[in-house]
Formats: C-alpha cells, sequence, structure tokens
C-alpha cells in the first residue's frame, strides 16, 4: 500500500508502506497522536482556570453549581417536644431528634440553651445560660436524639396560669450550627415556643417572632 505520510511539501508520499506509512515517515502518527493529546490538556486546563470560574459568575454553569449543592449535608431538627407538660417545681427538658439528609457527613455544634419568658408586657424574664458546646457527627441519611435540659428555668403557678390564659409566652433557643468535611459551615435556626395545645407542647417560632429577636438583637 501507498505510504499516508507527508512530504515537506505536505504532498502525500509515494513510497511503499507495510503497515500505513513507510520508514521515513514512522513517526508522523506519533507526532499526531503528541498534538491531539497537547492540545485536549490545554482546552482541559483552559476550562478549569478560565472558563468555569466565568460560567459560574454569569450563572451559565448550572449543572456544575447542582452538582455541588447536591453534594453538601442538609441537617435539619426533624423532631422537638416536650418531655412532659410544664409540671410546677420542674425544669423543662426538649427532647429532639437532628437528621441529616445530605450526601455528607456533618458536625453538629449545639451550646448556650436558653429561654424568654414574654409577659407581654415590660416585666419580661430573660436567661441566657452559656452551657458547654456539644459536638454531634451525623453521617448521611443519620439521625441522632438528644435532650436539652433548661435548667435555668424554674415552673411557678404564675407562669402556669399566664401561659394557661394567654398573657405569655415561653420561648426557647440554642446556637447551633454544623460543618461538613469540607470545612463549610451552615446554621440551623433554633427557635421554638411553648404551645399548650400542640401534640408535644411545642410549635416552631413564626416568621414575625424570629425577625422580633433579630431586630432585639437579643439572641
Amino acid at each position: 500500500m501507498q505510504c499516508i505520510g507527508r512530504t515537506k511539501k505536505l504532498k502525500r508520499c509515494k513510497n511503499d508502506a507495510r503497515i500505513i506509512v513507510c520508514r521515513t515517515h514512522k513517526y508522523q502518527p506519533w507526532t499526531v497522536v503528541l498534538f491531539v493529546l497537547t492540545t485536549i490538556g490545554l482546552l482541559a486546563g483552559l476550562y478549569q482556570d478560565l472558563m468555569k470560574p466565568v460560567l459560574s459568575i454569569v450563572g451559565l454553569s448550572g449543572e456544575i453549581s447542582n452538582k455541588e449543592d447536591l453534594g453538601r449535608p442538609y441537617v435539619f431538627f426533624k423532631r422537638a417536644i416536650l418531655k412532659q407538660n410544664l409540671q410546677l417545681g420542674e425544669t423543662p427538658v426538649i427532647q429532639f431528634t437532628l437528621s441529616n439528609s445530605g450526601k455528607l457527613e456533618a458536625v453538629c455544634t449545639i451550646g448556650n440553651i436558653h429561654y424568654y419568658f414574654d409577659l407581654h408586657s415590660d416585666d419580661n424574664e430573660l436567661s441566657i445560660e452559656e452551657t458547654p458546646s456539644q459536638k454531634i457527627e451525623i453521617a448521611p441519611s443519620q439521625e441522632y436524639g438528644g435532650e436539652f435540659r433548661i435548667s435555668s428555668f424554674s415552673v411557678t403557678e404564675a407562669k402556669q396560669v399566664a401561659l394557661k390564659e394567654g398573657l405569655a409566652t415561653l420561648y426557647f433557643f440554642a446556637d447551633c450550627s454544623y460543618k461538613d468535611t469540607r470545612g463549610q459551615k451552615y446554621k440551623i435556626d433554633i427557635c421554638w415556643a411553648y404551645d399548650k395545645d400542640m401534640s408535644g407542647y411545642l410549635r416552631r417560632c413564626s416568621e414575625t417572632e424570629r425577625k422580633r429577636w433579630i431586630k432585639d438583637e437579643q439572641f
């Protein structure tokens, strides 16, 4: 067969070839392969270093962003209830379940459990209890059950009457955040209110209530 190599004038070689090229042009196929691989490498590097950041900024790299979002852990309080209704002379105990529905392991930090007894007047009771932070490791699809003991709050008869008649609201708070294995940090909003009519006697704070605490900068 005729050699497919190219002469210096870029014309096809007229020599006979045992495979695809003659002895004179035996290195030409490897040169072509090396050129193609080098070009692919340069284009990949250009995309990684230049095009990918630009596309992410202008919002054209949705596929990449979605993959990164899907990789993060999603930790939330699946359940939070009072162990029992408020008993005279006792302190509230909140039982909770943390769940990780994401695809990465998360390390949660919870501390500074406190309450706010709002008498719907200027005579309110505020307590921030500086409790030691506890770290909780939660693997993907795993759940963790625990308790918050609000030891600084004591149930009195006057507080029971105020809560029962709707003259006061009892709020519970805590500082809570978690990190994933990449070091990314996320905050979890903990704001619950006592509700005698709810199963478990707790409800999540409304958006208005959460904004109130942020505005007052009390917590």
